[in-house]
């Protein structure tokens, strides 16, 4: 819940609160972590849906918690805004728990997927091994990124564009090497008959 007149006061409640020395920087890192540096100013209610998630969590980042829980982080927010957000927490190597019904956030940053349906836990793993089982994903009313299912029609092992590029760039880089390994042996043979025959040929006017 954000009750402050601003986002720069909101980001500084939690460290006025614990008493912290660094108060100002820690208000300035945790606005400039989410991409809100600019709206210091502003009043929290008046911001977008994403602007005011990405204020909730400046508040929480402030008191630089060891253990992060987060409900939905990406709702309301563009791709850009999501990786940074998630990057931000993937490179300062936060310990973070999130609840989402994104599957390709989920993917990309989760080093552990729990999948529930209707209050059970019906799998738990790394992230890959749950994305491939379609039959879990269903019964959680969850579907693969299309990128995964694009890579399986294409009989590809890949989870991401950057992925599936590199793995069709290299197959098809061994079916040209391929072709041009079967083309010069096909020439080899086509030379060496032709030598042969040449030989024969000669062989038979020198005996007439």
């Amino acid at each position: 819940m954000l009750f402050c007149d601003s986002v720069e006061e909101e980001a500084r409640f939690g460290p006025v609160q614990l008493k912290y020395n660094n108060i100002e920087e820690r208000v300035r890192d945790s606005l400039e972590a989410m991409s809100i540096l600019n709206l210091k100013h502003d009043l929290p209610q008046a911001l977008s849906r994403g602007q005011r998630l990405r204020t909730a969590v400046a508040s929480v980042l402030s008191i630089n918690p060891e253990l992060i829980l987060l409900d939905e982080p990406t709702t309301g927010q563009d791709m850009v805004n999501i990786e940074q957000m998630m990057d931000y927490f993937k490179n300062n190597h936060s310990t973070m728990v999130f609840c989402t019904h994104d599957i390709e956030v989920a993917m990309s940053y989760a080093t552990r997927i729990l999948v529930m349906n209707e209050g059970r836990i019906i799998a738990d793993g790394e992230g890959r091994e749950i994305i491939k089982n379609i039959d879990i994903l269903r019964k959680a009313s969850l579907t693969q990124p299309p990128v995964v299912e694009i890579a399986n029609s294409l009989g590809v092992d890949a989870f991401s564009v950057t992925e599936l590029v590199e793995m069709l760039t290299r197959r098809n880089s061994e079916v040209i090497n391929s072709e041009v390994i079967n083309s010069k042996v096909i020439k080899c043979e086509v030379r060496n008959s032709e030598v042969i025959n040449s030989e024969v040929i000669k062989c038979e006017v020198i005996r007439c």
